[in-house]
């Protein structure tokens, strides 16, 4: 079944952009290809960690004893989703402090 596309429009740094056009002409792919495939990869990490903590979160509400925050975090960190030092410090709060967080989050990878 085919399916529609639509077209967006994304502000990439240029070193990452760079970077990206390398890896294009090295695989003799398309911009489009590679960031189709990263959504796809990003799209399902992150749906399966809202399953994660929601259905946590449902068993939690269902039965108070069945599982705490602590062990939904220990699951995540099991399955290489979290790590411990992602749960240290404030939360980033302002644009800048995000942006630095996911910076470093970035690096370990």
């Amino acid at each position: 079944m085919a399916t529609g596309t639509s077209t967006t429009s994304v502000r990439i740094p240029d070193d990452l952009l760079d970077r990206f056009d390398r890896l294009t002409k090295a695989t003799a792919r398309t911009r489009s290809y590679h960031i189709i495939r990263a959504l796809e990869a990003y799209i399902a990490e992150q749906e399966y960690l809202v399953d994660l903590f929601s259905a946590a979160a449902a068993e939690a509400d269902s039965d108070p004893t069945a599982v705490t925050n602590a062990d939904a975090t220990a699951m995540a960190i099991e399955a290489g989703l979290l790590r411990p030092e992602d749960l240290e410090g404030t939360d980033p709060v302002s644009a800048d402090e995000y942006e630095a967080a996911q910076e470093r989050s970035v690096a370990w990878t």
